[in-house]
């Protein structure tokens, strides 16, 4: 059995999430494990939604969480990794010049996710199949600066 990790970035409206994963590469097909997460309350919203930008303050902050999770993915020797960014950042009016300083002082491809693409992957979160004891279900995501619903 093979071990493969990797990680993934939420930059969402509240809080900057990194996520790792085991992928165990067996005869059946890959296994996916949660390995750990770690979560940076920053709260961009509360300036992208009020002010139209990110300021400066909570700017620098996520570049230090960013800087940070660049280590910690180097120190668990993730094989790749992917970083997206929603609401608040697709709001945010100088959401381009942060990306650049993330890049620049982190090393870290921050893509910004539509919301259909937001909506889209929520959508395809673990949900059982079938489900237990209903005939139909309601998934909601309530986020910073969005809400998703998904209809089952």
């Amino acid at each position: 059995m093979k071990l493969l990790k990797f990680a993934s970035i939420d930059v969402g409206s509240n809080a900057v999430r990194l996520l790792f994963t085991n992928v165990f590469e067996t005869a059946e097909g890959p296994v996916f494990r949660k390995l750990s997460l770690v979560r940076v309350p920053i709260r961009l919203g509360e300036d992208a939604f009020v002010n139209g930008e990110i300021g400066e303050e909570k700017a620098d902050q996520l570049i230090k969480t960013m800087r940070s999770f660049k280590h910690l993915m180097n120190v668990h020797q993730v094989l790749d990794y992917k970083a997206y960014a929603t609401s608040a950042m697709r709001e945010a009016s100088n959401t381009d010049a942060i990306i650049k300083e993330i890049k620049r002082y982190a090393d870290i491809d921050l893509q910004i996710v539509s919301g259909d693409m937001e909506a889209e992957t929520i959508s395809m979160e673990d949900i059982p199949d079938p489900l237990p004891r209903f005939k139909e279900a309601v998934f909601i995501d309530v986020g910073g600066g969005s809400t998703e619903m998904t209809y089952l």
